[in-house]
């Protein structure tokens, strides 16, 4: 049985998904360490480590995997955004602009 038949259709999305585990998602953290010259886009503080790569707009609100919706974060300034929540975040103007919460 197709369960997308017996659901009816899905809605289409504008929302861009890669494969966390593919060569095309490894390229774009390479773009976005190249972008952000390796450092932090918070604090400027150098930031090598590819787990501080930050997605603005969450994928679990609807956040794509572009170079637009993620930004080079050191790992404390990650670790704000996620674990502490004393951040939030939003890319305005081509800037990424933040603010204590």
């Amino acid at each position: 049985m197709n369960w997308r038949k017996t659901i009816g259709p899905q809605p289409k999305t504008n929302v861009t998904r890669i494969s966390h585990d593919s060569i095309a998602y490894e390229i774009l953290l390479l773009d976005v360490l190249d972008r952000d010259h390796y450092r932090c886009r918070v604090c400027g503080a150098e930031a090598k480590n590819r787990k501080g790569i930050h997605h603005v707009l969450f994928l679990s609100q609807g956040g794509s995997d572009t170079l637009r919706n993620m930004v080079l974060l050191c790992l404390k300034c990650h670790d704000g955004f996620h674990g502490l929540a004393k951040y939030t975040g939003e890319i305005r103007d081509g800037k990424f602009r933040w603010e204590p919460i």
